[in-house]
C-alpha cells in the first residue's frame, strides 16, 4: 500500500477509502467465501492494519481554527471511530469460519509474522478520544465494568471455570 508522508493513501480520497470498506465489510458478512479469499492476498491484511492504525490515533489537529469548530473537529473523529469499529468488525469477521483455511497461515506468516505482531500491537491500543469527551468515556467504562462484575458473580461455578 502506498503511503505519503500524511499518513493517507496516495490519490484515494477518504470517501472512496470509506466505500470500499464498507463494501468488504458487506462481503464478508453476506458471503463465506469471501471471508476464504481475503486470506489470499498480504495486502488485505496490511490495508486493514493500515486503516486501524491510522485510526486508532486522532488525525485531526488539536487546535481549532477559525474555519473549523470543536464540533466540526469532534464530528470528524466521531467519522473516524466508526472507520475504526467497522475495520475491526470487519477483521474479526474474516478471522471466524476460516480455521482450515489453507491460505490464512501463508498470510500470517508472511515476514516472520511481523504484520500479525504489529497488527495486535494497534489491536491492543487505547483509541484516542478527544478531550471535551475524555472523562465522560471513563465514567462510562467505569460504569460498565461495575455492572458487569456482577454477571460473574452470578453465573454458576461451573460456567466460570
Amino acid at each position: 500500500m502506498v503511503t505519503d508522508d500524511s499518513d493517507d493513501v496516495v490519490g484515494v480520497s477518504m470517501d472512496v477509502q470509506v466505500s470500499s470498506l464498507l463494501n468488504l465489510h458487506h462481503a464478508v458478512l453476506k458471503y463465506p467465501s469471501m471471508r476464504r479469499m481475503i486470506w489470499k492476498d498480504v495486502d488485505v491484511l496490511d490495508a486493514l492494519r493500515f486503516y486501524i492504525r491510522k485510526y486508532m490515533k486522532t488525525t485531526t489537529t488539536t487546535t481549532t481554527t477559525t474555519t473549523t469548530t470543536l464540533e466540526d473537529e469532534l464530528q470528524v473523529r466521531q467519522d473516524q471511530l466508526e472507520v475504526l469499529a467497522t475495520t475491526l468488525e470487519t477483521l474479526a469477521v474474516c478471522l471466524q469460519g476460516t480455521q482450515r483455511c489453507k491460505y490464512k497461515m501463508k498470510v500470517l506468516s508472511h515476514n516472520k509474522y511481523e504484520g500479525v505482531s504489529e497488527l495486535l500491537s494497534e489491536i491492543l491500543r487505547t483509541p484516542e478520544v478527544p478531550p471535551p469527551y475524555k472523562l465522560t468515556c471513563e465514567r462510562w467504562l467505569t460504569d460498565f465494568r461495575e455492572l458487569s462484575s456482577l454477571v460473574w458473580e452470578n453465573l454458576p461455578e461451573c460456567e466460570v471455570r
